[in-house]
C-alpha cells in the first residue's frame, strides 16, 4: 500500500518540528484518506448504477493525483522542504 500511494502521490516532506512542516504532511496524508474514500464512493455508485459512465470514474482515479502532486510540489518547493528518501 505503501509503495502505491508513494507512487501516485510522490513522497511526502520530510518530518520536521515547524508548523510548515506539519502542515505539508497533515495536507498530504488527508489527501490520500479523501482520495481513497471518494474513490470507493464513486465506485460503489458505478456498481449500483451501470449507466454511470466509467471514463469519470476513471479519470477520478487517475487525475487526482497528478494533480495533487504538482500543486503540493509548487506550493512546497518556495519553502526549501525536502521530500522523504
Amino acid at each position: 500500500m505503501k509503495r502505491f500511494i508513494d507512487f501516485a502521490f510522490g513522497k511526502p516532506y520530510e518530518k520536521g518540528e515547524s508548523f510548515t512542516h506539519k502542515y505539508f504532511r497533515f495536507t498530504y496524508w488527508a489527501a490520500v484518506v479523501f482520495y481513497f474514500i471518494t474513490i470507493s464512493q464513486q465506485l460503489l455508485i458505478f456498481i449500483f448504477n451501470p449507466s454511470k459512465d466509467i471514463i469519470f470514474v476513471l479519470f477520478s482515479i487517475v487525475l487526482f493525483p497528478i494533480i495533487f502532486r504538482l500543486i503540493y510540489r509548487l506550493v512546497g518547493y518556495p519553502h526549501g522542504i525536502k521530500r522523504e528518501e
